[in-house]
């Protein structure tokens, strides 16, 4: 298995539990994994850490702009990346060996124009049977309105995956004109055919 991670500024590692089950379970065989550990550091690189113990036998690709944050190791290797830029993603996986991949993990700026260039980048490097996540959206209670308007490559679909109020501190934003920022997070997870 290969995942790729755009990370940021990540402070909770136990959503990796939700996801894992609610937006992953359909990879199979591809996901199994230990019970996650509970990792205290929050230094660079533990999010990409703690997925290297989730998934014993993936490779991990971390994709940074923080230069300071790179590094190598185990089965982890990261990469400088702006997700402003499609044509720095696409240097950066080319620089990690190219794709498919198994499972991509947006949870780098959180900012609506990074999230579509790079859903729209990297989602033709999702392997047959794939998941794409984007984590953290700007209206958690309405994800159809990012989901919406990134161009998906024919054979791709998409769904919301409500997580609710507690995994850590994530939620609609407050004054949200929909839900007045009382709903819970959701990830967005786009599928390609198997």
């Amino acid at each position: 298995m290969r995942a790729l991670a755009v990370t940021g500024f990540v402070r909770d590692p136990f959503k990796a539990r939700h996801l894992t089950q609610d937006a992953c379970r359909d990879l199979g065989d591809r996901l199994k994994a230990a019970l996650p550990g509970r990792i205290h550091a929050f230094d660079a690189g533990w999010t990409l850490r703690m997925w290297e113990e989730y998934f014993p036998a993936a490779t991990i690709v971390g994709l940074d702009i923080r230069r300071e944050v790179l590094f190598t190791a185990g089965r982890v290797q990261c990469h400088y990346a702006d997700q402003g830029c499609r044509q720095s993603l696409l240097d950066a996986v080319a620089a990690a060996g190219g794709g498919p991949f198994d499972l991509i993990i947006d949870d780098g700026s959180h900012e609506d124009h990074h999230q579509i260039t790079t859903a729209e980048a990297l989602l033709p490097l999702l392997a047959p049977g794939g998941v794409f996540v984007i984590e953290d959206i700007t209206v958690d209670c309405r994800p159809d309105l990012l989901a919406e308007r990134i161009h998906l490559p024919p054979g791709f679909g998409w769904r919301a995956v409500e997580c609710g109020i507690g995994i850590g501190k994530a939620r609609c934003r407050p004054g949200c004109e929909f839900c007045g920022g009382l709903a819970g997070e959701s990830l967005i997870v786009f599928e390609r055919q198997p």
